[in-house]
Order: structure tokens, then sequence, then C-alpha cells
């Protein structure tokens, strides 16, 4: 393991040296930090293999810096607390944490839990290397494109792997715009820059600006230090901005400048800074429409969709359906070791005829919830972890089903899709939460205490 460095961020010296010295015994480089602000320099200057965060550091939240590295890109993180307990689990590993213990560490299972990071990176870059050394459409294999749609989109990639022009990436949410994002990436010339990536609709306008633009030190409150934006850090690579759409007016006028010549301006600031990046956006909203509202500036969308690409829903290329379901497969027998797992082909011919309103990501999901609810390692039909399979169970819809029925079906349908999230699912269903809300309560109840899920 030698030649791997590991970051420990902990308020407690003492754990940090005992870990530290653990650590250092099998042959690791190890950096320890006993706060947040000086894990982030200690991750500025080092290249970090594995970052070693406790959930709790002093008074800051180690899922903030979890967060940061998770969207830039950098350190997998292995989160500690001394508090077990499935919430914080949860909330860790929906976050971006790659693996979670409680305290007191059991050094050994530390160990073996940073051996298993360190195998699924040497893993992928084995892979990235692999497909650098092959001809033609290097990065191809990342992308299922059994159907004609999917490889006219190769196609037509290809043919703009040489131009570093601006992509607008336009479909409904899991259809996997961030793969085809990174995938240009790895076709252009950039492909040895920075590939940097975050969802505009994750964070309010006031901290989606900074994290763009970046900060100088006492530009608001908790700004203790100068950060570079993601613009910055992305400079001769790219930057995917999905969900451009949900971006507020003055954003939307930063946003035009660094495309129109390359000027950033952190928040605070008075300096421009020049950067070369180029910008790929992805939206699930009707843009054209939105500036037809006046709510999207005309002029950013036409410098945003020099080469708009619609990427259809999983329902209009079914033909992609059972070779995602064999490309998740194979995932899901690496990680759990059981080369058996499959489906019967009744549950395949089940997948296959489902619609998939949240397309390749729900596909994911539900692969992954149905072997954790059932026993392999071949699951037939019945196993199919589906939870929505219409108002009247086995009938479906029909003319005598009342709206108000339809209404709640599709409404908790949405939000089944969005793993219960409101926010997104209010987002997809076009109203505002708070009419969610509303529509819920009338047949459940629903705690007042939710913040988006």
């Amino acid at each position: 393991m030698e030649g791997y460095t590991i970051l420990i961020v902990d308020d407690e010296p003492s754990i940090r040296r005992t870990l530290g010295i653990y650590l250092r015994s099998r042959g690791y480089r190890v950096l320890e930090a006993g706060t947040v602000s000086d894990s982030r320099s200690l991750l500025k200057e080092n290249r970090v293999d594995v970052a070693i965060v406790d959930l709790r550091v002093g008074e800051e939240s180690g899922l903030d810096l979890l967060e940061e590295e998770r969207s830039s890109g950098g350190a997998e993180c292995i989160m500690l607390t001394a508090y077990s307990s499935i919430e914080s689990a949860v909330e860790a590993m929906r976050r971006g944490a790659y693996d979670y213990l409680t305290k007191p560490v059991n050094l050994e299972e530390l160990r073996f839990r940073i051996e298993k990071v360190l195998e699924a990176q040497s893993l992928r870059r084995e892979v990235e290397a692999l497909r650098g050394r092959l001809a033609g459409g290097a990065a191809q294999g990342r992308v299922v494109a059994a159907s004609p749609a999917m490889r006219e989109i190769l196609v037509v990639l290809e043919r703009i792997r040489d131009r570093d022009i601006s992509v607008l990436l336009v479909g409904e949410t899991g259809v996997g715009k961030d793969v085809v994002a990174r995938l240009i990436h790895e076709m252009s010339s950039r492909k040895d820059g920075p590939y940097l990536a975050i969802n505009c609709a994750t964070l309010p306008d006031e901290l989606l600006d900074s994290e763009l633009f970046g900060h100088v030190k006492g530009a608001f409150t908790g700004a203790t230090t100068a950060r570079d934006g993601l613009f910055q850090r992305a400079d001769t690579g790219t930057l995917f901005l999905d969900e451009i759409g949900e971006i507020g007016a003055k954003l939307q006028a930063k946003l035009l400048r660094v495309l129109e010549n390359g000027d950033v301006r952190p928040v605070g600031g008075d300096t421009v800074a020049r950067v070369d990046v180029r910008v790929i956006a992805a939206t699930n909203r009707n843009l054209e429409e939105m500036v037809k509202e006046g709510v999207f500036r005309q002029d950013l969308f036409y410098r945003l969709q020099v080469l708009p690409i619609h990427i259809p829903p999983l329902r209009e290329r079914r033909e992609d359906i059972l070779p995602l379901v064999e490309h998740f497969l194979c995932d899901l027998r690496k990680r759990l070791g059981d080369p058996a797992l499959d489906f019967t082909p009744a549950a395949r011919k089940k997948l296959m005829l489902y619609d998939w309103p949240g397309n390749i990501r729900q596909l994911q999901n539900v692969i992954e919830r149905s072997f954790a609810l059932h026993r392999g390692p071949v699951l037939d039909a019945g196993a199919v972890a589906l939870t929505d399979p219409g108002p009247a169970e086995g009938g479906g819809i029909s003319v005598a089903t009342p709206l108000s029925e339809v209404e709640l079906w599709h409404i908790q349908r949405v939000l089944t899709t969005c793993d219960g999230n409101q926010v997104m699912a209010a987002r997809i269903l076009g109203i505002s939460r708070s009419t969610l809300r509303r529509k819920l309560s009338q047949v459940v109840s629903v705690p007042e205490n939710e913040d988006g899920d």
C-alpha cells in the first residue's frame, strides 16, 4: 500500500494519533487535520486517495467536506461517527460517502474498508487505461447504445470530438445526461484536463455563485479564506452544469460573461480571472419556453445550445433496457462478489416492458433493490421490486378510474422515482412543494420537519 495517501479529519487528537500510527505502520502516507478548514488546505496541496472524516468536526459538519470532494471528483470518503444511527448512516451514504464506520473504530475493519476503496480506484484506472488504448471512440464503452437513437448520438459526438463548442444536453431526469457529458470530455482534446460537475438545482443561488465563481476572504459570513470556484478549478478542462434551467437571473448574467470572454469574478472580489473552460450544460426543462416567459436569458440560451443533443427517455429506446440490465448486473456481481446473480427470462421481460418514468437511474435502483430484498442468486419476475404497478392492481388506468385516483397514483409514482425527495418531485410535477404536501396530506400524514425529502 506504499504510495497511497490517507487524510484523517477528526477534532480529537487521540483518535488522529491512533489511526495515524496504525495506518503508517501499514505503509500509508498519512495527513491529519483537526478542522474542516485545515483539511481543505491539505486536499488542495496534496493528492489524497482516501479521506477518513468524522461526521462532526468540532462545530463543523464532515458532510460538507464529503460533498465538496464528491462534486469535484476528489478523494473517496469513509465517514466516522460516535453515534450509531441509521439516519446518519443513510445521510452520509446519500451524500456520497464510499463507506461508513462507527466509533470506537476497529482498526482491522478500517484497513479492510480502505483496501476496498483503493481496489475500486485501481480497477477504474485500469479500465480507463484500457479504453484509452482502444482505437477510435475510446470512451464509448461507457455508454450503452444498442438503440438507433443512442448510436446516432455517438456518431454526433464522434464528429465534434475535435471541435471545442458548447453542448446542451436535453432530456428527462435519469436518462444519462451526466454520462454523456463525461463521454464528451473524454473524447475531446481536453481529456487530460479536469472534469468537474455540479447540479445547479441542489444549491440556492447565493451558494451556487460562490461554488461556481469562488469567493474572497470576508465576502460573507463564514468566508474565512479565499476559495477558487469550479470555473477556475476546471481551467483547461470541462465543467458540466446539470439542471442549468434552475439558476436565477444574476447567475445567468455571470455565466454569460464567462462564456463570452472567459472572465470570472469571485464573490466579493474586484479582480477578474481569465479561464479556459468548455461548458456542457444539461436540463430537463424547455429552455426555449423559459426564454419566451422571460425567466431565462435568450443570449445565454443561444450561447449554451451551440450544439443541442436530445437524449430520449428509456421508454423510447427499449433496445437499451436489457443491455443496461446486464451492465448493472455485472457491476453488482463484482461489488457483491457473486458471479451467479441474474434474472430469469420472465423477469427480464418484465423489466423490458416497464415504462421506466425515472429512466436509467430508476432501472439501476430497482435492480439493486430487488437483490437487496430477495435471496438470489437468480430472481424471477415476482422478485423485481417495481413499486408502482398502477392504481388498479393488475388492471392499470381505465376510463372508469376517478381523476383524483389517477392524480394520486402519478404523484406517488413520481415520488418513488425521486426516492421520496419532495423538492425534486414537485419540480417534475410542475407544482410547488406546498401544493404537493397539501395533495399528499389528503390521504397520508406528511411530517412537518422534512427539508427536501
